[in-house]
């Protein structure tokens, strides 16, 4: 069934305005320069007041209008239908479909059966299997909605970004992505400005306020927020999930990480995909690599979104894109990413049509001048033009080689060690102990959240704590040997020891504390112990210190501040 002769937009909202990267195609420098002076505020819209006051002093340069390729047509789209040249891209792109084992193809609570076509009606969304009719349904309807779009900065080859995108399509949400390739001059500066450090992925959630790091924390937080607290079972098996999300770029490896020069739209381009269909997997490389923020409607399997789509174009198929900065609308992966290339792209050269001859192409490339990096480089003082690159040809002897970089790589990175977190959450009295010749010892059990961030388990030994009261030793508590799997949290109760000597010493300032129901309590450890890093056991150390405010009449924690830090012996 072809699209209505004149398509609709499937959403009207208030145009979210986006940074100026260049007025006009230039040097990479001066492209560069331009988009880092307009990076005011990406999310926030135009304070009009100070506008009209600035540009009395110095006018704004023109935008620049954006138009798509010359020749240009909309396709009809064709369902699965791969175009000649696309094999081996779709091939590698849907190598993360058995290593993932479908996660991002479904959302959550998927559950489809087989029914007869008169069952559902002719305009009801339904995948057709020979004589049947496939009847989907999910939990989404379910779940709270974001009212706003999340923002997540992140790229396509990452395997953390992959992971937390396998639970956006799960999730079923929509997001606005800002791309943050490798050399990206643009997202990933204003990452290091709102987190403190360039990190991947970084999501802000502007329905709630937070902000975070950390693929894992930021699954668990979506699954909490806007699921039923289930996290899949393929993104919580710690150090496996990672490695296979890796190992999911494998075949696509080195496609959406690098940054190619482009300008950047006033306006997000909107697109329906979702992570587990390799077609949509290609369009992102190309967004990615444009550094062109979109905004994602992941519609994956059971997704309500397909039934909104049917309806509003006729017809279901992802991914399509809707670019609100040209007016184009369109489906087919292959004619979708010449589109962003030639409408976006700072640095395409021209292309010889079939009939066109080699030395015609050459005539005229050479009386249009060099493309915009040529210029860029003869700017430089460089004499010497760019040789076209040579084309890769495809083999399992390089497939094997980048698998094996690729899991070198990310277990270096899962070597990183990552603080474990430990906070006090209550205080219980449990005995007395009297001590010859007159002290009196207090017993105290001390109830220890702990959290094992990393993707490895840990086994400790025993230690013991000390407690600190005005610089000087007050008593002890014991920590057992045992173990924590990874990525988990877990109580522990530390049974303690106040010294009734040193209570004694301290009496005039421990009832001052007392009676203002204010006292304050220092505590430090060590602790050591194994992390078992891929087949091997490493040791390692982390070092705790706390300082921690009670109330001493009900024994209650006032507040308390911890720091932690660990430390992984490899050699």
């Amino acid at each position: 069934m072809a699209p209505p002769a004149a398509p609709t937009a499937l959403h009207h909202r208030t145009p979210l305005l986006l940074p100026l990267r260049a007025a006009a195609p230039g040097a990479t420098a001066t492209v560069r320069a331009a988009r880092a002076a307009s990076l005011a505020v990406v999310r926030a819209q135009p304070d009009t007041t100070s506008a009209a006051s600035a540009s009395t002093s110095a006018p704004e340069p023109p935008m620049p209008e954006f138009k798509p390729p010359q020749g240009f047509k909309v396709p009809e789209p064709k369902r699965f239908e791969v175009k000649p040249g696309q094999q081996n891209s779709v091939l590698g792109a849907s190598l993360a479909i058995p290593l993932r084992l479908g996660t991002g193809v479904f959302v959550l609570g998927y559950s489809p059966s087989l029914v007869s076509p008169s069952e559902i009606p002719s305009d009801q969304y339904a995948l057709e299997f020979g004589a049947w009719k496939v009847k989907e349904e999910s939990k989404i309807g379910q779940c709270k909605r974001p009212e706003k779009p999340i923002e997540i900065y992140e790229f396509e080859g990452c395997p953390f970004c992959r992971k937390v995108r396998e639970m956006v399509s799960v999730l079923d949400l929509d997001v606005l992505f800002y791309p943050c390739p490798q050399k990206g001059p643009t997202f990933r500066r204003k990452v290091l400005k709102m987190g403190g450090k360039k990190q991947f992925p970084y999501m802000v959630d502007p329905n709630t306020g937070v902000a975070m790091y950390e693929s894992d924390d930021i699954i668990k937080y979506l699954a909490d927020t806007y699921g039923d607290g289930t996290v899949p079972i393929m993104l919580s098996l710690g150090l496996l999930t990672t490695i296979t999300a890796g190992l999911a770029t494998l075949g696509r490896f080195g496609k959406g990480n690098s940054y190619t020069a482009s300008k950047v739209p006033q306006q997000p381009i909107e697109i329906w995909a979702y992570e587990g269909s390799p077609f949509c997997r290609l369009v992102r490389e190309t967004l990615v690599e444009l550094e062109l923020p979109h905004l994602l409607h992941s519609c994956a399997r059971g997704s309500p979104k397909r039934q909104e789509f049917l309806k509003k174009k006729g017809v279901f198929q992802a991914p399509y894109i809707e670019d609100p900065n040209t007016g184009v609308q369109m489906f087919e992966s292959a004619e979708i990413i010449d589109y962003l290339k030639g409408t976006y792209a700072l640095s395409s050269s021209p292309k010889p049509s079939p009939t066109q001859t080699t030395e015609q192409a050459l005539l005229q490339a050479s009386q249009q001048g060099p493309p915009a990096t040529s210029r860029a480089s003869y700017a430089m003082g460089s004499a010497s033009s760019p040789s076209p690159p040579s084309r890769r040809r495809w083999s399992w002897g390089s497939a094997l080689a980048g698998a094996a970089t690729t899991a070198a790589a990310t277990a270096l990175v899962l070597c990183r060690p990552r603080d474990p977190r430990f906070e006090l959450i209550s205080i219980s009295l449990s005995a007395f102990h009297f001590r010859a010749p007159a002290a009196l010892d207090i017993g105290l059990t001390l109830t220890v959240h702990a959290t094992n961030p990393n993707v490895v388990p840990v086994r400790y030994g025993p230690s013991t704590v000390s407690i600190l009261y005005g610089g000087a030793h007050l008593g002890t508590a014991h920590l057992d040997a045992g173990e924590q799997p990874a990525t988990s949290c877990r109580l522990l109760h530390l049974p303690a020891r106040l010294d009734g000597v040193e209570l004694a010493h301290r009496a005039r300032a421990i009832l001052s504390d007392v009676a203002s129901r204010h006292m304050e309590l220092d505590a430090a450890v060590e602790i050591t112990g194994e992390a078992a890093v891929l087949l091997w056991s490493r040791p390692f150390s982390v070092r705790i210190d706390s300082h921690i405010t009670v109330d001493p009449v009900f024994l209650e924690v006032v507040e308390q501040e911890n720091h932690s830090e660990m430390q992984l012996y490899l050699a």
